[in-house]
This record gives C-alpha cells, structure tokens and sequence, in this order.
C-alpha cells in the first residue's frame, strides 16, 4: 500500500493547488464551452461508443466530471418525474447540498429541468487518474438507486473519505465512477452506459482492462453487461457486446437476488406519501397505487394522481424490474406487528390519528402486510369507528409482469469478468429515516441470501460478509458518525473505515 504524504499537511497545500486548478479549468469551460454535441471524438472510433459533451469542475473530484454520450441507438424509454430529476438538495449538510449542485449543473448543460435523456452518463475523475506512477488497471465505481457517484467520496456528508480516496490514497490506484442518467434507470439502459463508461476510462488510461466495483442496485447493470445481455434478452439487444476488458468485479450489498422491501413495509411507502418531495429520500418508489389523501401530506401529492410515483410507472423501470418475491419469509407473521420498529409503528399512527388511540381490530391487523405485498385495497376500522380507507397496493406480481422478472431471467446467466467477488452486509442496524429489514437475515435493506447470491458467478473469487448496514457497507462509517475533517489518518477511526478496508484487502492484497 502507498501513502502519499501526510494527510494533514497536504489537505493545505491541495487546498491551494486546487485554488489555481479550479480557476484555470473554469476558464477553459468559458473559453470553449460544451463541445459541439455533433462531434465524434477520434477516440471514441474503436467501438462507436460516447460523444464528448462538456467538462464540469469539481470541487470533490480533483480530475473533475466528464459530460458524455453514449452513440448508439436502442436506449428503452424510461422518464423522470419531480422526484428523480437531479436536483439541488435541501439537506442540512452543505456538503451534500454542493455535491447535488454540482451534478444538476453538468446535467443542465444537456438537458432540461436536471431529467437527462438515457443514453448520457458522467464521468467523475479522482486525482491522480492521470499519473503513470499509479496502478496501471483503473477503478470504475458504479453506484447505486437514488445516488450518483458523488457518494463514492465523502459519503452521505460525511467529513470522512469515501472509497475512492481510499482506493488512491491507500492502494494507489486511478479511479473513477459513473454517475447514470436516472437514479432509479432502465437497468439495460445503464448497462449499456456502463459500456460506454469503461470504454471512455480505458481510453483515458491506455490500459486493457478496468476493475469494476458496484454497490446496490448498481450491481445489477454490471451483470448485465459482464453477462452479455445482448445475446440473451432480446430487451437488451442494444447493449454494446463484452470486449472482454474487465479484470476484477466486486458486488458490493448488489439485490442479485432482488428486493421486495416496499412491499414488504407499508411504512416505507407512507414515509414516501409524508416526506419533503426536495428531499433525498423522497425519489423512492411507491408500492402504493392510490391513498387517503388525509394520510399523504407531500406537497406534490395533494388530490392529484399518483400514478408516475408509484413503481408501476415509467418514472421507475429499474425498479420495478428487479421486484423479487422473497416469501421463504412470511409477510403474515402475526408477531411483526408487535415490533415497535416494524409495521407496527405504522398501525400505531393510524390507530393515533383515525381511531382516537383505540387499537385497529385484529383482523384489519393482520391483514395490512398481505394487502401490502400482494395488492389490494387496505381498509381499517377499531371498536366504535366506521371502516377508513388507507391505500391501494399494486401488488409485487404486478411489478413483476411489467417487464417481465428480469432477476428470473439473469439468475444463472454467468458474468464473464476475470475474477469475480461479493460482499455482504449482516448487520441489521437501523439506518435514519427507515426502520430495518427483520423479517430474515438482512442487511437492513436487503436480505443476505440476496446480495450473497451466487448463482451467477461459475468460478467465485472471493464472498466476504461484513457486519454492516447497507450504508456503512458502502461509506466505511459508523452512519451516525461524522468527523469535518476529512484528512486525519484512518487509524484515528478505525472502527467507521472498517468495511473499506475489507472490501479493498479482499480485492487487493
């Protein structure tokens, strides 16, 4: 491992080299402008793949972000609404609020309202990508549903590094990460953005092969592409052929097993129907295809449709394609709605606010989860309160008809990536803003025999499970820890880098 310099001296003098980098590349954005959107790069020929757009300081990533996009035709529709358009966040973190400022103005210089058609991607580059000191095999990091690649450094708002300066500092490596044209994307159409993404970090590099690390949802587009979608799914035609250039691929917290968490919790979706539409967790899909607009108090739902909130709709493909039914853990445990954590919070509030505290019948009680996770109407009533409706449920089955069950179809197709690894988180720790997943081993978000699915690997490198929520899998931090200076060595903290470090000696040592 290399560790280059000090950390605490170097934060003042990158503070200064930054200041004179930044105003130089400011101006070469002035002075040319985004780049002709007709104009095919000369080294985008080999493979007919992206088309240089425009150049996006940074103030994160020393390298800066690339505007691209990939050319060829193909791309499946896939839209956004109010909630997935990139947009400037509200969170009390400046951080955060900078990082989301940055992306929605690379996206403005392509696309209106921060909604980017498919087919366009970012490119983010960490310092050093350049430098022929380094590694010689780049890392492409590919993030998850509702992010970007911004949360691969400084994640979450945290002070503390994120894994691509690890994977820099500590590892010596080039890297760089993706950011997609929708959180919640076609997962075909992000396949082939990927495509185009490796194509881009290769030429870059000049080297042959990249390693390619996801996290989340962004496990399943890798797959995709390391599984040369377009000679076994007709949806995925499109999707540039595997040139055989990735060397290493991790997994990380990856649904390959799918997910079926909202529909699992009813109290995921009202949080959905009550949270600020501005806010970072306001993007996810709804189960829910109908509510008591009593019950919704988000600004954007009102007496509206919310039809394009919903996971059936075209705001959501990504979504809805890797809805998986995990029934070997019941949904009609009577027991679950005991746990204070659980759904039963959710009774609690519609106990409090509808039936002056008495408790819901039993009956209406058991019933919620089912109705929940299979679909239909859910009505309540308590002793001497007429039955209230609350909402309507699509169903997982029909999630699951819309595309089809892309999880069903990609099981067994097998990634074509030199080495193969997965890691898995196994604590179920609560994470801010939802309660955790406990009706089976999890992650918190994800049940373990999802992400720690193998059906798709012939020849597994490596599997390693980490006691850690699907966040701090991710962050390398304790969630609810945070420390504003983000240059002291690691060993200060070694308990929040933990899951970093793991996953990087898995892959590395």
């Amino acid at each position: 491992m290399i560790f280059h310099g000090n950390p605490v001296d170097r934060r003042w003098r990158r503070a200064a080299i930054n200041a004179s980098v930044f105003g130089l590349l400011f101006f070469m954005v002035l002075a040319w402008g985004p780049i002709d959107t007709g104009m095919r790069t000369a080294e985008a020929a080999t493979r007919n793949l992206w088309i240089y757009k425009g150049f996006q300081p940074s103030s994160f990533w020393d390298g800066g972000i690339e505007i691209l996009q990939a050319n060829f035709g193909g791309f499946r529709p896939q839209y956004h609404n109010e909630r997935t358009a990139f947009k400037v966040s509200n969170d009390l973190y400046y951080e955060v609020v900078e990082k989301s400022r940055e992306i929605r103005a690379a996206w403005d210089k392509v696309s209106t309202g921060g909604k980017p058609e498919p087919g366009y991607f970012l490119l983010h580059k960490h310092k050093g990508w350049d430098w022929s000191t380094l590694d010689s095999v780049p890392v492409l990091l590919v993030h998850g549903a509702m992010q970007t690649g911004q949360d691969w450094i400084h994640t979450y708002g945290s002070g503390y590094w994120g894994f691509s300066s690890f994977l820099y500092y500590y590892y010596n490596k080039k890297v760089f990460a993706v950011t997609f044209s929708h959180p919640h994307g076609d997962n075909y159409n992000q396949a082939a953005e990927l495509a185009a993404a490796i194509d881009r970090v290769k030429y870059l590099t000049g080297a042959d092969k990249v390693d390619v690390i996801s996290w989340s949802k962004g496990s399943i587009p890798a797959r995709l592409y390391l599984s040369n979608v377009a000679t076994w799914d007709g949806r995925g035609s499109f999707v540039p052929l595997y040139g055989n250039e990735v060397r290493k691929y991790a997994s990380v917290a990856g649904p390959n097993l799918g997910i079926d968490f909202n529909f699992r919790h009813p109290y995921n979706n009202y949080q959905l129907v009550t949270l600020d539409p501005a806010s970072q967790g306001a993007n996810g899909p709804l189960a829910w295809t109908d509510v008591n607009r009593t019950l919704a108090t988000s600004s954007d739902i009102g007496a509206g449709d919310i039809g394009n909130l919903t996971i059936y709709s075209a705001c959501y493909p990504g979504q809805h394609q890797i809805a998986y039914p995990h029934t070997e853990y019941s949904v009609d445990d009577p027991s679950i709605l005991d746990i204070p954590e659980q759904d039963g919070k959710f009774l609690g509030i519609l106990q409090d606010k509808y039936f002056g505290g008495y408790t819901i019948n039993t009956a209406d009680r058991l019933k919620l989860r089912h109705i929940n996770f299979y679909g239909g109407d859910y009505t309540a009533s308590a002793d001497g309160y007429s039955p209230q409706y609350f909402f309507t449920s699509g169903g997982i089955a029909a999630a699951q008809a819309i595309d089809g069950s892309l999880i069903d179809r990609m099981r067994y197709k097998k990634v074509l990536s030199d080495q193969t690894y997965i890691v898995y988180g196994t604590s179920q720790n609560s994470l801010p803003g939802i309660f955790p997943e406990k009706d089976g081993p999890s992650d918190a978000v994800l049940f373990e025999n999802s992400a720690a699915n193998s059906d798709w690997v012939d020849n597994l490198t490596g599997i390693r499970s980490i006691y850690a929520n699907h966040i701090e899998i991710l962050s390398g931090m304790a969630f609810s820890g945070y420390n504003g200076d983000d240059y002291r060595p690691f060993a200060y903290f070694y308990s929040w880098w933990e899951p970093l470090y793991v996953i990087a000696q898995m892959l590395y040592y």
